[in-house]
């Protein structure tokens, strides 16, 4: 048995399969009107590619907003116990600087990190401690903010 493949006529069958249409080479179009990244292009032709620069991107954190929120969160943890306030005000300090940071210096796995910490301990271990679950809540909103989804257990 051979594996050779006759082809007749004007191209537009590939082992009797029709390829795009009529004709190899048929014009591929790249529909993008509406596409994320603020409709950069609205098409794209033939082989042709398109490359998204020059744009912002925003995550929907305003500092100031965080800023106070954090405000609030390290007045909640200065009424907390003694043994557990120090491990909360670290956190949020780490928290704090790497908001005061640009946005493209910002350690998101650092901040995931804090965050996650911040929302165990609230959540899980110290949920009886009075003012726990609006510092949770606030830890979930700053999270929310950055785009770093935390999960409640």
């Amino acid at each position: 048995m051979t594996n050779t493949i006759y082809q007749y006529g004007s191209g537009d069958n590939i082992a009797g399969d029709k390829v795009m249409g009529d004709k190899i080479g048929t014009q591929f179009n790249n529909n993008l009107q509406a596409a994320n990244i603020g409709s950069f292009a609205n098409e794209v032709k033939d082989n042709a590619q398109q490359t998204a620069s020059n744009f912002t991107q925003t995550s929907g954190a305003n500092i100031a907003e965080l800023l106070q929120i954090i405000d609030t969160m390290r007045q909640s943890a200065a009424q907390f116990p003694p043994e557990i306030r120090e491990d909360f005000t670290i956190d949020i300090n780490d928290i704090e600087v790497e908001i005061q940071k640009p946005e493209t210096e910002r350690s998101f796995p650092k901040l995931r990190k804090r965050l996650i910490a911040l929302f165990a301990a609230a959540t899980l271990t110290f949920s009886s401690i009075a003012g726990m679950t609006d510092f949770a809540n606030n830890v979930m909103e700053i999270g929310s903010k950055l785009g770093i989804e935390l999960i409640k257990p």
